[in-house]
């Protein structure tokens, strides 16, 4: 298997811009996630993101 680096799109926190969080194969990625849904990505120095899972609503 070949696995390369993709990226989301998503929106941040204030709702002011978009940002390019970039995937690896280490990421660990909710794949229940859905355009539309909230998420909750936690980024490591190099930019990748170490997590990405879906904030349940409140």
């Amino acid at each position: 298997m070949i696995v390369t680096d993709e990226f989301y799109v998503v929106q941040d926190s204030v709702g002011k811009g978009m940002v390019q969080v970039l995937v690896g194969k280490a990421t660990k990625l909710d794949r229940s996630i859905k355009k539309g849904d909230t998420v909750e990505a936690t980024l490591a120095a190099d930019g990748y993101a170490v997590s990405i899972k879906k904030k349940k609503a409140r």
